[in-house]
């Protein structure tokens, strides 16, 4: 990996927080924060590409803003519909327009995965702790 020196200023807090994890953690304060940085900035090209932006905005979200997308869901109406295409799929063919609701309600339900998915892994980040792991254990 190539790497690119910068100067960054920070306020007095926050590079106090950062000096006691790299103390805590026994490691260089650059790693620590190249770190905190690639794990709120991760690479997103696997991502749907119009998605790519939304993710990366996210970072910028607050913390009660971050639960609310993390315990989104599909809409109710969305979850019935698609529960009845698949019922209906296991007994007969699907019509080309029920085919294309099945499809687009799948692509709705991954998308917001994918958005669940971020949510968690900021609000771990930012709170030091594995979220979804405190979940299972629930």
């Amino acid at each position: 990996m190539t790497t690119q020196t910068i100067t960054l200023t920070l306020p007095v807090g926050l590079m106090e927080r950062a000096q006691l994890a790299a103390q805590v953690l026994n490691h260089p304060i650059e790693q620590v924060l190249t770190a905190v940085l690639s794990a709120t900035l991760p690479d997103l090209s696997n991502a749907p590409a119009d998605m790519q932006a939304e993710l990366l905005q996210m970072s910028l979200l607050t913390e009660q803003e971050l639960w609310s997308v993390a315990e989104s869901r599909m809409r109710p109406e969305q979850q019935v519909g698609w529960q009845k295409l698949n019922e209906s799929a296991l007994v007969r063919l699907l019509s080309k327009d029920e085919q294309q609701q099945r499809e687009a309600l799948l692509n709705e339900y991954d998308r917001i995965l994918i958005r669940k998915a971020r949510a968690y892994a900021l609000l771990s980040a930012r709170s030091g702790r594995l979220l979804l792991a405190d979940r299972a254990q629930n």
